[in-house]
């Protein structure tokens, strides 16, 4: 049900999709929550790029980001794991789990780990239990992110078992001790995602590989079925002003050349031409986002979930993932597909 042509009551976002363009219409709960309960704020940073560094936000700019870009960080999440398991295969392989384990690394608020609860209680609805390890720096994000956390499970009617890590990654290698910090249960996750954070690492040098390190640390913590995203920008936010899709390609193509264990999943067009690309290529994708007060911001990210090899392969052919909305946007920005040298 659409109220007022921009917000839904519905518990989950609703896509619509028209001339090309995703769109992302969030429900009112998620708008009372952030707006209504917390007192955020909305205050696009532009170009001023105030939040390159969230580790560093105090109280006010936690709740400004809460408010600006929370909405775009759930709207994100959500189309890419709508889509991935709009394959009945693995969401039907979910619901044999006894529990759904989750790791979200540089939780932040938590707006791409909502994003991904709210998917999962869409096309796995028998799951019941959740078990959450956040690992995050920023001590009020992390506050923030615990009451928004329990409204889903409120919203949802799943049971969530929530571990919180207050973890700070610091030069040389940020992902070489993990094992130290990470809770010991569970031991192996269906998913673990960062959205976002990875390119902080870069613009501060806390790593020169921020992604590659990533994928090297935590894929070894997955499931046979698990799936590993990292989500970012799209703009220079590297060291240097490097752009953060080439940065974020480049180093993912690289552990995947170094791990034939492992694939592409999403987009399917680096899952199709990623071993004689191996390009440092840039990739978007463009979310238009409505919550509240707000129609169709646009939202551009660059992202790779990735896989068992053996998983990639049974998900390549998969007719719901060709044909999902996220896919079409990829194909307009694929240099191989285009048949560009």
């Amino acid at each position: 049900m659409m109220m007022n042509g921009c917000v839904s009551d519905n518990i989950y976002p609703e896509l619509l999709t028209s001339g090309g363009k995703v769109r992302v219409v969030l429900p009112e709960w998620v708008n009372a929550l952030v707006f209504d309960r917390y007192g955020a704020t909305h205050n696009p940073a532009g170009r001023k790029r105030t939040f390159d560094s969230n580790l560093e936000s105090d109280k006010a700019g936690v709740l400004t980001y809460l408010g600006t870009y929370f909405p775009r960080s759930l709207a994100e999440a959500f189309v890419i794991f709508d889509s991935l398991l709009s394959d009945k295969n693995l969401a039907s392989s979910l619901a044999y789990e006894s529990s759904i384990n989750i790791c979200s690394v540089g939780t932040g608020t938590g707006g791409d780990l909502l994003g991904l609860i709210l998917a999962i209680s869409k096309w796995v609805p028998t799951a019941k239990q959740l078990n959450i390890v956040s690992i995050e720096g920023n001590a009020d994000a992390h506050e923030i992110m615990r009451g928004v956390i329990g409204e889903a499970q409120a919203r949802t009617g799943k049971n969530i078992g929530l571990n919180l890590v207050n973890h700070v990654f610091v030069a040389p290698k940020p992902f070489g001790y993990i094992r130290e910090f990470m809770p010991r249960h569970p031991q192996s996750f269906d998913f673990v995602i960062s959205s976002k954070m990875l390119n902080e690492l870069d613009k501060a040098r806390v790593s020169e590989q921020p992604y590659y390190e990533f994928c090297s640390a935590f894929t070894a913590m997955l499931k046979p079925t698990g799936v590993l995203m990292a989500l970012d920008v799209t703009s220079p936010n590297g060291a240097g002003g490097r752009w953060t899709p080439a940065l974020l390609n480049g180093q993912v193509n690289e552990f995947l050349a170094n791990r034939s264990q492992f694939k592409t999943i999403l987009p399917l067009l680096c899952n199709r031409f990623e071993g004689g690309c191996g390009r440092d290529c840039y990739t978007q994708n463009a979310i238009y986002v409505n919550y509240r007060g707000v129609t169709n911001e646009c939202s551009k990210i660059c992202y790779r979930v990735i896989g068992s090899a053996e998983l990639a392969e049974k998900l390549s052919g998969s007719v719901a993932l060709w044909s999902c909305p996220i896919t079409e946007d990829n194909r307009t920005h694929c240099l191989e597909f285009n048949g560009a040298d």
